[in-house]
């Protein structure tokens, strides 16, 4: 409720341009959304090979009851974890920064460096290795917005990546 409530205050006081919020991914945005988090996946791969953070694991569950869980855990990432993060860091701060530094790169770069590091004491502090692998997911995520012109876009790459992470790796 407190992220919708600060998401209308923001759109309705702050008057935002080129924003297209809400919760139901076009097919567009599904799209680009997709293919940003393909891109994502290899870099991510190699970094975290480099980094040797996460460990694959291979949940014990029946094929329906990880199908449903699937299910369940991208719709709660796209609809509470990535909405509100991904309005924030892309809509808001990227959006921001890139008229303030006059250059939508700066902007996209700026906004994914501070996306990683509020992830800074994910599960410890600090959390590098995570600040890394999130600030490279930021960078594929504003794309995706830059891409797309809507969060939504975005959205649907964060809950990838993060159902993904939930999923099938541990720290």
């Amino acid at each position: 409720m407190w992220i919708r409530i600060g998401i209308m205050a923001i759109l309705s006081i702050r008057g935002f341009e080129n924003i297209k919020f809400g919760f139901l991914p076009s097919r567009n945005d599904w799209r680009t959304g997709v293919q940003s988090y393909l891109f994502f996946l290899p870099i991510a791969a190699i970094a975290e090979y480099a980094l040797s953070y996460l460990h694959f694991h291979a949940l014990a569950v029946a094929w329906c009851r990880y199908t449903a869980l699937a299910v369940l855990t991208f719709a709660g990432m796209l609809w509470v974890v990535a909405a509100g993060e991904e309005f924030f860091f892309r809509g808001f701060l990227q959006q921001t920064l890139a008229k303030r530094l006059h250059s939508e790169i700066a902007g996209l770069i700026a906004a994914s460096l501070l996306f990683g590091l509020a992830h800074l004491p994910f599960r410890s502090f600090p959390n590098w290795p995570m600040v890394t692998l999130t600030s490279i997911l930021g960078l594929f995520c504003g794309l995706a917005v830059m891409r797309a012109r809507s969060i939504r876009a975005a959205m649907v790459t964060h809950a990838l990546a993060a159902t993904t992470f939930r999923l099938f790796f541990t720290t």
